[in-house]
């Protein structure tokens, strides 16, 4: 009896042992996994180098904050806008052509997409890595939200006494979803969204929310619409 005992006390433990070295295998393959995209990515901006300062001497002249500004403003008064939120407003034509083809370029590669295999079927932007010029679009454009897609929107679907006092309209999410022409607009609102907004850039749509959120102080933020200003601020104490 004592001896089933133990020859049962054996195998547990050889199967916890077994159990645990399948647990560290699977770490070990999946920080293999991350090392070599790291690896990947590192050489993807390495070879983006020599072609960084023609890239960005280019936004600087497509990413005209003035012509940007008047051209969605005419755009979004003239779309034909749904009633509610049930599906994005999708504005035709919403940025200037030059515009709308830096975004395209900006569509991140899939290695410097968040999912393993580059695939994504939704892909946040700005990505946490990825070259030069792709960061510097995606926070313009970005920007170009926060600061006149929304606010244009809510005019044009809002009176003025029907917005909550002491509120502003805020980007609360900006992703590239793939596009689907030949179908609706497959996003939905995310939670507390007050308007969607959605942009076609060939294989993807830029799918941009809006949510209601408290007016800032009056410190002023880090804007981008001179892309050459892009960069990490130096220590001078703006935010």
């Amino acid at each position: 009896m004592n001896g089933a005992r133990d020859l049962a006390a054996e195998i547990d433990t050889v199967r916890r042992e077994l159990r645990s070295l399948r647990d560290e295998a699977h770490d070990l393959g999946a920080e293999l996994t991350r090392a070599q995209r790291q690896s990947a990515q590192a050489q993807a901006l390495a070879a983006e180098v020599a072609h960084e300062g023609t890239r960005m001497e280019h936004l600087e002249r497509v990413l005209d904050l003035a012509a940007v500004t008047a051209h969605v403003q005419q755009a979004i008064g003239r779309a034909p806008l749904v009633e509610g939120i049930a599906r994005p407003v999708l504005v035709d034509g919403l940025l200037p052509p030059a515009v709308q083809q830096a975004a395209v370029a900006a569509i991140p590669a899939p290695i410097f997409r968040d999912d393993d295999r580059g695939d994504a079927s939704e892909i946040p932007v700005p990505p946490k890595v990825a070259p030069t010029y792709v960061v510097a679009t995606w926070m313009f454009l970005n920007d170009l939200a926060k600061d006149l897609i929304g606010p244009a929107l809510l005019a044009r679907v809002t009176a003025p006494s029907a917005r909550p006092q002491g509120l502003e309209v805020k980007l609360a999410r900006s992703v590239l979803l793939r596009s689907q022409p030949a179908e609706p607009l497959p996003d939905q609102p995310g939670r507390g969204d007050i308007l969607t907004l959605a942009v076609r850039l060939g294989e993807y749509d830029w799918h941009v929310g809006f949510k209601w959120g408290a007016k800032p102080a009056s410190t002023p933020r880090r804007r981008h619409g001179d892309i050459a200003s892009w960069s990490p601020l130096d220590s001078g104490g703006r935010s």
